[in-house]
C-alpha cells in the first residue's frame, strides 16, 4: 500500500518453497502459481498457502497478492501413487479455494526448455504438452486486461 508499482501482473521464476528471498518476492507479487512437485513435500502444499496468507498480514501487504493456484509438475501419468496425489492436490485446491490447474508431466524437452530458458512452444511447436499451459496463459492475459 505504501509503495504500489504501476504494473499489472508481475510473474517470477524460481523453485517453490520460502525462504528470506521468497518472503522478500511476495512483496512485489500481484498473482502468485504454486508449483508442486509430485512427491512427499506436496503434501505440505496447505503449509505454504497458510505461509503466504500469514506473510502477507505480517507485511500488510494492500492489496494482497491473489493466489491463482497450484501447478503439479513432474507428474508421471503411469503412477497410480501421483494420481492419488494429484487428487489430493485437486481437492486441496477446492478447499483452500484457489484454483489447481493440468499437471505437467515429466518430460525431457520441459527440462531442456529450463535449462535452456527458451518457451518449449518455440523449442517444439507442435508439442501437446504446450496445451498443458493455456489456462495459465489464459488467466494470466485475463490479468493483465484488467479483468481480474
Amino acid at each position: 500500500k505504501t509503495y504500489p508499482l504501476d504494473v499489472d501482473l508481475i510473474i517470477l521464476d524460481c523453485r517453490a518453497g520460502f525462504d528470506l528471498l521468497s518472503d522478500n518476492v511476495l512483496s512485489a507479487a500481484t498473482h502468485i502459481l504454486i508449483p508442486v512437485d509430485c512427491g512427499v513435500k506436496s503434501l505440505t502444499v496447505a503449509n505454504s498457502v497458510q505461509h503466504i496468507l500469514n506473510q502477507s498480514l505480517e507485511l500488510e501487504l494492500d492489496p494482497a497478492p491473489k493466489i491463482l493456484g497450484l501447478v503439479p509438475n513432474h507428474f508421471n501419468n503411469k503412477s497410480s501413487d501421483e494420481q492419488a496425489l494429484v487428487s489430493l492436490l485437486q481437492d486441496a485446491a477446492t478447499n483452500l479455494e484457489i484454483g489447481c490447474y493440468p499437471p505437467l508431466r515429466k518430460w525431457q524437452w520441459l527440462k531442456k526448455s529450463a535449462m535452456e530458458g527458451v518457451p518449449l512452444k518455440q523449442l517444439r511447436p507442435s508439442d501437446p504438452i504446450n496445451s498443458n499451459f493455456d489456462s495459465i496463459v489464459n488467466d494470466l492475459e485475463v490479468i493483465r486486461n484488467g479483468q481480474k
